[in-house]
């Protein structure tokens, strides 16, 4: 079975973070988990982001699949 996740980023903006909703479940079934978060500034996520490609590049993992949801 698909699993689903959501983001739902509130206002905020790129210098002090957003406040997120991460929700969590199974595609088609309403969600099993909700977590509340913040999405640290641009100035932290740029060097996080960049790692994270490096690592998903080396690894060749391509199991990895964004869904678009809009409402």
């Amino acid at each position: 079975m698909s699993k689903l996740i959501i983001f739902k980023i509130d206002e905020g903006d790129i210098n002090q973070g957003f406040p997120i909703l991460l929700q969590m479940g199974d595609d088609g079934a309403p969600p099993e988990t909700d977590k509340k978060r913040i999405l640290p500034p641009l100035s932290q996520i740029i060097p996080t982001l960049e790692e994270w490609q490096t690592n998903f590049r080396v690894s060749g993992d391509s199991r990895v699949g964004i869904a678009h949801h809009y409402n």
